[in-house]
């Protein structure tokens, strides 16, 4: 019999530094470099500020193996440069644990839906505060390996996780 592993809030950055980070106007070094091959060397620079305040649910099997995690994150943004923007809203997301399997990430999903949850059109926290902004996707067959939320497929390459 499943059962519900107690919410807790989590910390705002892995390592709890956000407001040096939300200060920095150059990007990490790391950053950098892993955008190289599509930025061609440009200079990066911010574009938004995203604060996001996240619940998650664990829903565990009797031997406490994770089957779905569910999170809620309460978000606001607000875009930088000569044009801005703000944005407030609240974001549901389920993905499979180790344990789980589509058929109960289905099941969460449809009771999602008939709560009044709806779907999503923006494909990530920023396309849905910079809009037409940002460039298209580049469309892929199928997502990689590993558990995916239905949501992050649905909205990265139109496909079901496998």
């Amino acid at each position: 019999m499943p059962r519900v592993i107690r919410p807790r809030a989590l910390p705002r950055s892995a390592d709890g530094d956000d407001a040096r980070a939300s200060r920095r106007r150059t990007p990490p070094a790391e950053l950098v470099a892993l955008t190289r091959s599509i930025t061609r060397g440009a200079p990066l620079a911010p574009v938004a500020e995203l604060a996001t305040t996240r619940r998650r649910w664990r829903l565990a099997d009797d031997d406490a193996r994770v089957l779905v995690e569910v999170v809620d994150d309460h978000v606001s943004a607000h875009s930088l440069g000569s044009s801005t923007s703000a944005l407030a809203w609240r974001e549901v997301e389920v993905e499979l644990g180790g344990q789980g399997d589509p058929d109960l990430l289905d099941r969460v999903e449809r009771r999602l839906l008939d709560a009044g949850v709806r779907r999503s059109d923006a494909r990530s926290k920023l396309a849905k505060l910079l809009g037409d902004r940002l460039p298209a996707p580049v469309p892929r067959r199928g997502c990689a390996g590993g558990p995916r939320s239905a949501r992050w497929c649905s909205r990265t390459c139109g496909s079901r996780p496998r």
